[in-house]
Protein backbone atom coordinates (compact mmCIF):
# COMPACT_ATOMS: atom_id res chain seq x y z
CA UNK A 1 0.00 0.00 0.00
CA UNK A 2 2.89 2.19 0.62
CA UNK A 3 3.86 1.93 -3.39
CA UNK A 4 2.59 5.20 -5.53
CA UNK A 5 1.73 2.34 -8.05
CA UNK A 6 -0.01 0.39 -6.02
CA UNK A 7 -2.39 3.38 -4.44
CA UNK A 8 -3.10 4.74 -8.32
CA UNK A 9 -4.18 0.80 -9.10
CA UNK A 10 -6.73 0.94 -6.22
CA UNK A 11 -7.85 4.78 -7.31
CA UNK A 12 -8.06 3.24 -11.04
CA UNK A 13 -10.78 0.28 -9.20
CA UNK A 14 -13.24 3.55 -7.88
CA UNK A 15 -13.99 1.43 -4.49
CA UNK A 16 -13.89 2.48 -1.09
CA UNK A 17 -13.70 -0.70 0.52
CA UNK A 18 -11.16 -3.20 1.01
CA UNK A 19 -11.36 -6.67 2.73
CA UNK A 20 -8.47 -7.89 3.89
CA UNK A 21 -6.71 -10.92 5.22
CA UNK A 22 -3.00 -12.33 6.00
CA UNK A 23 -0.78 -13.48 8.00
CA UNK A 24 1.21 -11.63 10.86
CA UNK A 25 -1.95 -9.67 12.00
CA UNK A 26 0.39 -7.54 14.40
CA UNK A 27 2.58 -6.28 11.62
CA UNK A 28 1.60 -7.01 8.20
CA UNK A 29 -2.07 -6.80 8.42
CA UNK A 30 -2.27 -4.21 10.95
CA UNK A 31 0.42 -1.79 9.00
CA UNK A 32 -1.50 -2.98 5.13
CA UNK A 33 -5.15 -1.72 7.40
CA UNK A 34 -3.55 1.69 9.16
CA UNK A 35 -2.36 2.63 5.62
CA UNK A 36 -5.41 1.90 3.80
CA UNK A 37 -7.29 3.63 6.76
CA UNK A 38 -5.05 7.05 5.92
CA UNK A 39 -5.84 6.89 2.60
CA UNK A 40 -9.66 7.14 3.51
CA UNK A 41 -10.63 3.33 2.66
CA UNK A 42 -13.35 1.85 4.67
CA UNK A 43 -11.40 -1.64 6.04
CA UNK A 44 -12.65 -4.71 6.73
CA UNK A 45 -10.71 -7.94 8.15
CA UNK A 46 -11.69 -10.83 8.34
CA UNK A 47 -11.02 -12.30 11.82
CA UNK A 48 -10.73 -15.43 10.83
CA UNK A 49 -8.67 -15.00 7.71
CA UNK A 50 -6.15 -13.34 9.55
CA UNK A 51 -2.73 -14.51 12.05
CA UNK A 52 -0.64 -14.30 14.56
CA UNK A 53 2.21 -16.22 15.89
CA UNK A 54 0.81 -15.73 19.40
CA UNK A 55 -2.97 -15.02 20.18
CA UNK A 56 -1.67 -11.91 22.07
CA UNK A 57 -0.65 -10.46 19.18
CA UNK A 58 -3.48 -11.47 17.31
CA UNK A 59 -5.81 -9.91 19.87
CA UNK A 60 -4.34 -6.99 20.29
CA UNK A 61 -3.69 -6.23 16.91
CA UNK A 62 -7.62 -6.84 16.23
CA UNK A 63 -8.43 -4.59 19.21
CA UNK A 64 -5.45 -1.41 17.53
CA UNK A 65 -7.64 -2.09 14.31
CA UNK A 66 -10.90 -1.84 15.33
CA UNK A 67 -10.52 1.06 17.83
CA UNK A 68 -8.80 2.90 14.88
CA UNK A 69 -11.76 2.60 12.49
CA UNK A 70 -11.42 -0.96 10.66
CA UNK A 71 -14.37 -3.38 10.69
CA UNK A 72 -14.04 -6.43 11.96
CA UNK A 73 -15.90 -9.35 10.42
CA UNK A 74 -15.63 -13.03 9.68
CA UNK A 75 -15.56 -14.26 5.89
CA UNK A 76 -18.80 -16.25 6.08
CA UNK A 77 -20.90 -12.98 7.23
CA UNK A 78 -18.79 -11.02 4.44
CA UNK A 79 -19.68 -13.36 1.58
CA UNK A 80 -22.91 -13.34 2.74
CA UNK A 81 -23.67 -9.73 2.62
CA UNK A 82 -21.84 -9.35 -0.69
CA UNK A 83 -24.45 -11.67 -2.30
CA UNK A 84 -27.34 -9.75 -0.45
CA UNK A 85 -29.86 -12.06 -0.26
CA UNK A 86 -30.80 -15.61 -1.54
CA UNK A 87 -32.69 -14.46 -4.12
CA UNK A 88 -28.85 -14.26 -5.82
CA UNK A 89 -28.41 -16.15 -8.24
CA UNK A 90 -25.15 -17.37 -7.37
CA UNK A 91 -26.43 -18.36 -3.26
CA UNK A 92 -26.39 -21.79 -3.95
CA UNK A 93 -23.51 -22.28 -5.87
CA UNK A 94 -21.70 -20.09 -2.60
CA UNK A 95 -23.51 -21.89 0.18
CA UNK A 96 -22.05 -25.23 -0.56
CA UNK A 97 -18.73 -23.72 -0.95
CA UNK A 98 -19.10 -21.98 2.60
CA UNK A 99 -20.81 -25.58 4.04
Amino acid sequence: METEEFHKEMQRHKGKTVIVMGVEAHICVEQTVFSLLNRDFNVIILADCIASRSVMDYDYSVKRIERAGGIVDTYESVVYKMLGSSKNPLFKEISKIVK
